[in-house]
């Protein structure tokens, strides 16, 4: 972090060295409200990168990060830009919206851990009962689908507040709801590979409720029902079914 509140920053909020491309990078963090429509202009990303200027020493790379939503004009100034300055022969600038952002925390569960603790089952079941209204011809399936949810929920949510692991199964899958399903199912096929052997019952059982969610959202009813029947077969070992047509 660089200084403190009220102190100059010369447009740096965070520095140091990439330990990826081992360039020396400055970050400006931007809050917007994405509901409220308010993003990051163009005014704003020329004015952060004026002040970047003067930071010391001189940058490799100025990086305008937002909460705000990513946008294509911007990452073009943001070019445009890197190529004036490097006939200067100053730093490059890049501009990062929270799509992107959020598909990165997704990457690192430690993150997910440390910063969104607030812990909630995967709700599955409200989806898949909507579904089925819509599904006349699969109801019945999809009403087991449902009891069986339910049933797992009971047997296994009790007494494990302190699941550390369930805890960090359950922030990755609400990746679901920002509308990232594929980024949620790399990260817990990820965590199912590595934790699957020693994880408790209910870790376990939302992996498989967070990626059969994830699945569901995608379109994928048949897989999204395998995950959800199966909560005690390891997730590299289930089927795959073919798409049923009704």
């Amino acid at each position: 972090m660089h200084g403190r509140e009220g102190q100059p920053q010369a447009g740096v909020d965070v520095y140091g060295t990439d330990r990826i491309e081992g360039r020396f990078t400055g970050v400006q963090c931007k809050g917007k409200d994405g509901d409220l429509q308010a993003a990051v202009t163009e005014k704003e990303l020329r004015a952060e990168v004026a002040k970047a200027r003067n930071f010391q020493p001189p940058l490799d790379v100025f990086i305008l990060a937002t909460t705000g939503p990513n946008d294509q004009a911007l990452q073009q100034v943001a070019r445009q830009i890197s190529v004036e300055h490097a006939k200067l022969g100053l730093f490059e600038v890049r501009f990062t919206g929270w799509k992107t952002l959020r598909n990165l925390v997704s990457d690192h569960q430690d993150v997910l851990l440390k910063y969104y603790r607030d812990v909630a089952p995967v709700d599955v079941v409200e989806q898949i009962a909507e579904s089925s209204q819509q599904n006349a011809a699969g109801f019945e399936q999809t009403h087991t689908l449902v009891r069986t949810a339910i049933k797992m929920m009971s047997d296994i949510r009790a007494g494990s507040d302190d699941d550390a692991l369930a805890a960090q199964v359950s922030e990755t899958s609400k990746l679901i709801s920002d509308g990232s399903p594929r980024a949620a199912i790399r990260a817990l096929e990820r965590l199912m590979a590595r934790e699957a052997e020693n994880a408790s019952p209910l870790a376990r059982y939302r992996m498989l409720a967070g990626l059969g969610n994830a699945h569901y959202a995608l379109g994928d009813e048949p897989r999204a029902i395998g995950l959800f029947m199966k909560p005690s077969t390891p997730i590299l070992t289930i089927p795959m079914r073919a798409p049923q047509r009704h």
